[in-house]
């Protein structure tokens, strides 16, 4: 059996192969063909890499790409391997291949040659391009590739006349001389043109010539005109086809590049003409306005607009790329702003003009001088104001100061320097407090405006008091609050938080230390001009402990500590309950019976003078702070669980003033700050 060498990528790996047919992609076999043009007779010698040499019982099948034509047999002797003829050649034109076996005598030391000579008249493909074939010699099969060369070498030149649309035209191409593209009588030739070239129903055949010559026959189906070559075409002649404007072509109706196809049957591919372009009519619609365009392009009021051509035209417009209409009559054009028309001519049952674009600027509105906003206080004396005018044309911009009610004729305007889009740019000199200017903005259509606008010099820093926290503060829990005033309209920022500060100049706002100990609360005020005051608050923060329970479970941890409780948390249909008597003793309360009564208990605060009362069972509850009593309703009443009490979470917080947090794997987490 023959092994196919070939290289591997992967070091290491041997492939032996079985005995079963193999198809691999051939590294060292080669197969040339002579000549290599397409649609010509050509000979063909393959070039085999074999490990063992040949076997003269072994048979050769190699199968051609589809493409190639294979004579109806070929004669014993012709194909030879390494110069030894072979015997018999069965050629199968079903799978498109041939087969003969090893002649006698032949010898190989691992490379053999195959040749089928010009004699065998096997031809190339018609279309140039890549190509395979496939040689199995035993159970060994090589896929070798080769190409086919194009048989023109240029592009076939089209000549179009007139290039214009819509108009009956004549054609001619003209294919490069080729020596191998012989037309002879009878050939066909095929002339495919875009789907936009209107064909005539009926062919005028005395129309249509081939190098000069009448051709007998002429066929046009769905924009394919077939032509039978009426004799032979010299060999030193290139094929020229020639289509007369009588035959009854029309151009497409717009313009745009195209290219045709030519082919001829059984010796060339389909080929793509040179690219041609067909041109648009010139333009004759024109356009005017009522009134008159003024010479700066810019409308104080919508204009009617009137197209129209000296020629008959069908006549069509759009605006901005929106959808075309035809046009029927003047129309008052009303879009603000800058917009593009576009406008064209089409000739009746012909084609289009060059499409006409005319920009149309109108602005019917006088400017408006925007609102300066933060930018109307400053604390620089020589301040660069940039404004806004909001206006559909360009304006331009005078800046002068004013006392009182009167503008300081002593000081010249000042021209606003433009920044595009209607922004502009003025240098002006302010004095201690309010500064009047009066801005002068006048628009394309010559619209004037005055607008007076205040700029306040403040070099002041705004006042800044705070209440809360003072100096030397302990506090405990995640937020430290803060309260102070400040100048109405500051900002107010605390430890890098935005806080809000109310008409008056009151705020509240929250701080979070990011560690515990000695900390400093920074605050800074800030006000129109952007004068600051900063203020630093040093205080002791602590963040507090928590008591850390589960349901179901008697572990806890107060305040870092292990503690073993009574009674274990528990859930009461949806709600959560822990148990009251350690928790209470670690949040400095004591729980009490209240007087005799069974399920009466008190709540004594033993930091402040405060006192709870509550009952098992009901939802009820108070709140006694020195004289005052607040009532306060529970979702859920206070329970007992083996002897103990226990209460739900929303007891801790209405009447114990804490968040506790309870988590989906049952922990409880209750934080607070010892007092």
């Amino acid at each position: 059996m023959k092994k196919l060498v070939f290289a591997l990528l992967v070091s290491s790996l041997i492939l032996t192969l079985t005995p079963l047919l193999l198809e691999v992609e051939a590294t060292e076999s080669r197969v040339e063909i002579n000549p290599s043009v397409a649609s010509l007779q050509t000979s063909i010698t393959i070039n085999l890499r074999l490990e063992e040499p040949l076997d003269v019982s072994d048979t050769v099948l190699i199968t051609f790409p589809p493409e190639m034509i294979l004579p109806h047999e070929i004669s014993d002797g012709l194909v030879t391997v390494d110069d030894v003829p072979s015997g018999e050649v069965t050629v199968d034109w079903e799978n498109n291949s041939i087969s003969f076996t090893i002649p006698a005598g032949t010898e190989s030391n691992g490379s053999t040659a195959i040749l089928i000579p010009l004699g065998c008249r096997i031809t190339n493909p018609i279309a140039g391009g890549l190509y395979s074939l496939t040689v199995t010699v035993g159970n060994t099969t090589q896929k070798l590739n080769f190409i086919v060369d194009s048989m023109l070498e240029s592009a076939p030149a089209i000549f179009v006349s007139p290039d214009l649309v819509g108009k009956p035209i004549s054609i001619t191409i003209q294919l490069p001389r080729c020596d191998t593209l012989l037309i002879k009588e009878g050939d066909v030739i095929r002339v495919t043109f875009p789907v936009e070239f209107i064909m005539p129903e009926i062919p005028e055949i005395e129309h249509v010539t081939v190098c000069g010559l009448p051709v007998p026959v002429v066929s046009l189906e769905e924009g394919i005109i077939s032509l039978v070559a009426g004799t032979d075409v010299d060999a030193d002649s290139p094929l020229i086809i020639s289509i007369k404007s009588g035959f009854g072509i029309i151009s497409p109706p717009w313009s745009d590049t195209f290219r045709l196809t030519v082919e001829v049957l059984g010796k060339l591919e389909e080929t793509q003409t040179e690219v041609f372009q067909i041109r648009p009519l010139a333009p004759t619609v024109e356009i005017s306005f009522t009134p008159h365009e003024p010479e700066n392009g810019w409308f104080a009021e919508p204009p009617t607009v009137e197209l129209s051509s000296s020629v008959e035209r069908v006549i069509y417009y759009s605006v901005s790329g929106s959808s075309t209409v035809e046009y029927e009559a003047p129309f008052v054009f009303e879009d603000e702003g800058v917009s593009v028309l576009g406008y064209v001519g089409k000739a009746v049952n012909g084609g289009w003009e060059s499409v006409q674009k005319k920009t149309i600027q109108i602005d019917t509105q006088p400017p408006v001088l925007a609102e300066l906003g933060d930018r109307a206080f400053t604390s620089q004396s020589e301040y660069t104001l940039e404004f806004a005018v909001e206006d559909s044309s360009p304006c331009s911009c005078e800046v002068v100061n004013r006392k009182g009610s009167e503008v300081d004729a002593s000081v010249t305007p000042k021209v606003a320097d433009p920044l595009g889009g209607n922004r502009f740019s003025a240098d002006l000199q302010l004095s201690p407090g309010r500064n009047d200017f009066v801005f002068s903005v006048t628009d394309s259509c010559g619209r004037l405006i005055e607008q007076v606008r205040s700029i306040t010099l403040d070099t002041t820093p705004p006042p800044l008091i705070i209440d809360t926290p003072v100096r030397g503060d302990v506090i405990c829990g995640k937020m430290v609050r803060v309260e102070g005033k400040t100048e109405p309209d500051s900002t107010i920022t605390v430890s890098g938080n935005v806080a809000n500060v109310d008409e008056n100049g009151r705020f509240v706002a929250v701080s979070s230390p990011s560690e515990e100990g000695p900390v400093s609360i920074e605050v800074i005020a800030k006000d129109q001009a952007g004068n600051t005051n900063t203020m630093r608050v040093p205080i002791i923060y602590i963040s507090g402990t928590s008591i850390v329970m589960k349901v179901d479970s008697t572990k806890a941890t107060f305040a870092n500590s292990q503690r073993e409780l009574t009674v274990a948390p528990f859930k009461h249909f949806e709600t959560t309950y822990v148990p009251l008597d350690q928790m209470a003793k670690a949040l400095d309360y004591e729980l009490l019976p209240d007087g005799d009564t069974e399920g009466k208990w008190l709540l004594n605060d033993l930091k402040e003078n405060r006192k709870v009362f509550f009952s098992v069972g009901e939802s009820k509850a108070y709140i006694h702070r020195g004289s005052t009593v607040y009532d306060i309703d529970l979702n859920n009443p206070p329970r007992t669980k083996e002897g103990h009490v226990c209460v739900p979470l929303e007891f801790v917080g209405k009447l114990l003033g804490l968040s506790p947090v309870e988590y989906a794997d049952g922990r409880i987490i209750i934080r607070f700050c010892p007092r």
